[in-house]
């Protein structure tokens, strides 16, 4: 039943479609077309379609669909992986709501609190040190950074493209950050070749826990003073 025949009919219920406006209801209580039991039920099914609204997603699927995830998925994935991708971001989770390494951030992905000091970089998806120029170990010049870390971190030039800070200690030779990652743990990188003074090698990220003696050449990245 539409609308405009409920309200042609003359029928005294709530609208059947939900529709019915809070003035219209109170205007029924008022006159006594409407009784308080079925104002009651219709006060429960508007709450309880907030309270569903507020859900991510059916929230996200109200809303017009999952236009953007589903745009996103397919980008970047294929087969039976986008297709769990959208309906992973259908329910509020998945790579949608997600920083994906290789991939970066998802449409609905919310960058979480960096400590102070830090910014949280799309690229390695995790909170960094904000860094200048890396070391230039023929130059002779290097750029401090992480200081609240109490360790000696400089800013670090990325085999891969782009500066990040890490600690001032030469790892083992490397061909790709991801590699150092799983070496030495989260935000490692492999310095770009001819930069800094250890060469192309892994570089533990600035913060986490000193590089084992052996892994650690024991060598450092900084030209000497």
């Amino acid at each position: 039943m539409d609308k405009e025949r409920w309200r042609r009919r003359g029928d005294p219920r709530p609208d059947p479609r939900g529709e019915t406006s809070f003035d219209e209801l109170a205007k029924g209580l008022a006159n006594g077309t409407i009784s308080r039991r079925q104002a009651l039920r219709w006060m429960g099914g508007a709450l309880a379609g907030a309270a569903l609204a507020s859900v991510p997603g059916v929230a996200f699927a109200a809303a017009g669909g999952n236009s953007a995830c589903d745009e996103f998925c397919h980008a970047n994935f294929s087969g039976r992986a986008a297709g769990e991708c959208t309906s992973a971001g259908a329910h509020g989770t998945g790579p949608c709501y997600e920083c994906t390494l290789g991939i970066g951030p998802g449409p609905n992905f919310v960058p979480p609190d960096c400590s102070p000091g830090q910014e949280f970089n799309p690229t390695t998806c995790q909170c960094e040190f904000q860094c200048g120029p890396g070391v230039d170990c023929a130059g002779g010049t290097y750029t401090i950074c992480g200081e609240e870390t109490g360790q000696f971190c400089t800013c670090v030039d990325r085999l891969e493209g782009g500066t990040v800070c890490g600690q001032n200690s030469c790892g083992p030779p490397c061909t790709s950050s991801d590699e150092c990652a799983q070496l030495l743990g989260p935000g490692a990188v492999c310095q770009a070749p001819d930069t800094g003074c250890c060469g192309q090698t892994c570089i533990a990220a600035c913060g986490a826990a000193t590089v084992a003696a052996g892994i650690s050449t024991g060598e450092s990245n900084v030209p000497s003073s």
